[in-house]
């Protein structure tokens, strides 16, 4: 049997060749955090920022506004701090977070989508205005509603439905 392959469902196979050298885990990102000559570090803001928006949109969408706030300043924190592996992946985050951003406000300003989308929109609601001054949909759907809440008052009045559900 070839070492390098595990065998079929065998729970208890383990390459042993999988240890992570100690000097890479304690590297930052070369973009993320630059030591200087004194004891101050200078921190790649929009790395900061990534992070902080990943933590919060993460922590908003498991448990809503509060966890998202205090995830998106546990990120920013951890971000700001070389504290390894953690502080590593926090920058390598936002980052990428912040990364997708400009590329998405690249694709925006070289496609026009958030203008063409305004555009269609504004199209749209036109068009249904029109639609409904020329077929009348709101006010027939109101004179519609207040014909069948006259005719059920009507109904209870004589059948005294609301009273006979009381009891």
């Amino acid at each position: 049997m070839d070492n390098n392959n595990p065998p079929a469902y065998n729970p208890d196979f383990v390459k042993e060749d999988y240890a992570v050298d100690s000097d890479w885990a304690e590297q930052p990102s070369p973009n993320a955090c630059r030591q200087s000559n004194s004891n101050t570090r200078s921190v790649n803001k929009s790395a900061v920022g990534g992070a902080a928006a990943a933590g919060a949109v993460a922590g908003l969408a498991v448990s809503g506004p509060v966890v998202g706030v205090v995830a998106g300043g546990g990120a920013a924190y951890a971000a700001t701090r070389n504290s390894g592996v953690v502080g590593n992946a926090a920058r390598s985050t936002g980052t990428a977070v912040t990364n997708a951003g400009t590329k998405a406000k690249n694709f925006n300003d070289k496609h026009e989508v958030t203008k063409r989308s305004a555009k269609v929109a504004k199209s749209a609601i036109q068009k249904v205005k029109e639609f409904d001054q020329k077929h009348q949909v709101l006010n027939n759907t109101k004179k519609v509603a207040g014909d069948l809440t006259q005719k059920a008052k009507e109904i209870d009045e004589r059948h005294k439905v609301t009273n006979k559900t009381k009891k």
